[in-house]
């Protein structure tokens, strides 16, 4: 894609993220982080977490009727890979198992 924008785009444009980064400093810094620090997986980023409550604040998550409010989820577990095993299984075994269940 870099070697496309470089033949076809516009002579001497800017960086799609020099631009945004002009355009949004004041709201959002653009940083890697701190590697002195020690890293940690982010469990705060599924789905199920997500809900238009989100965007309401106190007042209005008050005002909210019980039955208004959305499904509160279980968070998904992973499965215990260490237990897992592979399986292998040929297109011929496949056919024999669907014949044995069409009979």
């Amino acid at each position: 894609m870099r070697k496309h924008l470089v033949e076809f785009g516009e002579v001497g444009a800017k960086p799609f993220d020099e631009t945004i980064e002009e355009k949004f400093k004041d709201e959002v810094s653009m940083h890697l982080g701190d590697f002195n620090e020690k890293s940690e997986i982010n469990t705060k980023m599924a789905v199920h977490q997500w809900d238009f409550t989100y965007f309401l604040n106190e007042e209005e998550m008050k005002k909210l009727k019980p039955e208004d409010r959305p499904e509160e989820f279980e968070t998904p577990k992973h499965p215990d890979m260490t237990t897992a095993e592979r399986i292998f299984i040929s297109k011929e075994q496949i056919k024999m198992q669907e014949i044995e269940k069409e009979k």
